[in-house]
């Protein structure tokens, strides 16, 4: 049992140093993936809950409908302002490059 470990040991080891760090620029690809499944969610919660309160009259849905709706709100601002500084981002260099 013990050689068993010690060799699971050595190959994890021998895994881990062909793994490189992330460079910043898929990191900020993830991240804006998060953030997009983040909206995504806040989307489906405010469609379902408000489906839920309209036509099938559960009352308790308006108390996660409010919350998702603003939490929707939020982060589309975060986004479309994270579009203008990468946008703003192209046209300056856009601008040394002429």
């Amino acid at each position: 049992m013990h050689l068993y470990i010690s060799t699971a040991k050595k190959k994890v080891l021998r895994e881990r140093k062909k793994i490189k760090p992330l460079n910043q620029k898929t990191k900020d690809r993830l991240a804006i993936i998060g953030i997009l499944a983040l909206e995504s969610f806040f989307i489906f919660g405010s469609i379902s809950n408000f489906y839920g309160y309209l036509f099938l009259k559960m009352s308790v849905d308006i108390y996660l409908a409010v919350p998702s709706t603003i939490g929707a709100i939020i982060v589309l601002v975060f986004i479309v302002a994270i579009l203008e500084s990468y946008l703003d981002k192209q046209k300056f260099l856009r601008s040394f490059q002429k």
